[in-house]
């Protein structure tokens, strides 16, 4: 049986429901040895950081962003698998290509996500305790981000509701590897000028704007296709994903501009010292 969204809200904030229960106890378990497992590699990576050329202060960033760039590359490519072959995801991200006027992405369940959102749970409650200890890798926008992944993520999976979108932007992680290979790793590794930076800096351009720009148009009409879908028990999960479905494609356009002015500034000409000031 499919739980309402009601039940599911109750089992996050501490119901009974058995099946929902069970469900909760599982991605707790697994999101809790995810977040520990985070914690393991980032002893680990402490003493390999010290062997490389990174200055003291840089090298926790280090760390986290080696694990950032792991993690996303894995659950993204789960995400991908599941829109791409797992029924009945890759049903409805077909018919979000096809825009059809309507659309059930509101039921669904998806074996791919029982794996994959205990890890990216995980990681998210991982950074936020890292970034409460560091202030080199804190970042306000990141805590918000991961605390509101924490709490609708894990509810729409629980409620069965809306969990395609949770695939779907779990998929655009697939940027973040060439995202922190481009302005981290590869600058602090005295690679900025070498021959590999401009062919990994197209490739992050290419990769945010197939996963994260491409698609907007897509998943904003495909509210308005699955709108009728929402059933009045399911109000608790309809209103988060009324709220929060518009904001990342909103984030993501700012971004990738200020990827493309980057981008610009780059393969521009030299700006003398006085236009540098005057900017």
């Amino acid at each position: 049986l499919v739980p309402t969204a009601q039940e599911a809200m109750g089992v996050v904030l501490g119901g009974t429901s058995l099946d929902a229960q069970e469900s909760r106890v599982r991605l707790l378990i697994c999101t809790t040895a995810a977040a520990f497992g985070f914690v393991a590699c980032h002893l680990l990576l402490r003493p390999v950081v010290r062997n490389t050329q990174i200055e003291a202060k840089s090298r926790g960033d280090w760390i986290n962003r080696i694990i950032a760039s792991t993690q996303a590359a894995v659950v993204s490519s789960m995400a991908i698998a599941a829109l791409a072959t797992e029924p009945p995801c890759a049903g409805m991200a077909r018919a979000v290509a096809r825009l059809e006027p309507s659309v059930d992405l509101v039921h669904g369940d998806s074996s791919m996500l029982r794996w994959c959102l205990p890890i990216s749970v995980g990681y998210f409650l991982y950074d936020c305790c890292i970034m409460a200890i560091d202030p080199e890798v804190s970042s306000p926008l990141m805590v918000v981000h991961h605390v509101v992944s924490i709490i609708v993520w894990p509810i729409s999976f629980l409620s069965q509701r809306g969990m395609w979108y949770v695939l779907y932007f779990t998929s655009t992680e697939l940027s973040t590897p060439l995202l922190h290979l481009t302005i981290f790793f590869l600058p602090k590794h005295g690679l900025a000028e070498s021959t590999i930076f401009l062919p990994v800096a197209i490739g992050l351009l290419a990769v945010f704007f197939l996963v994260r720009v491409l698609p907007i148009p897509f998943v904003l009409y495909s509210m308005r296709a699955t709108w009728n879908f929402w059933e009045p028990s399911d109000w608790p999960v309809f209103l988060m994903w009324a709220v929060t479905i518009p904001i990342p494609p909103l984030i993501n356009s700012y971004w990738f501009g200020r990827l493309l002015l980057g981008a610009a500034k780059k393969l521009g000409p030299p700006q003398d010292e006085g236009a540098k000031k005057e900017q």
